[in-house]
């Protein structure tokens, strides 16, 4: 199952709660951040997001 990123987003107060990455759960700031990445590239569901971006995105949140 895929997340449309727009309405993730716009219920980024509870939708958070489901968000995981290679089994670990994310915080509310990783997912907001990976969401509005998404968004700025165009893309309308997590399906869009190619093999290890979300990693790539992840790690550069933790180097600011």
């Amino acid at each position: 199952m895929h997340a449309d990123l727009q309405g993730a987003l716009r219920a980024i107060n509870t939708s958070w709660k489901t968000f995981e990455h290679n089994g670990k759960s994310l915080s509310k700031h990783q997912v907001k951040m990976v969401l509005i990445a998404g968004i700025d590239k165009g893309y309308k569901t997590t399906a869009n997001f190619k093999e290890n971006e979300v990693d790539e995105l992840l790690k550069q949140l933790e180097t600011k």
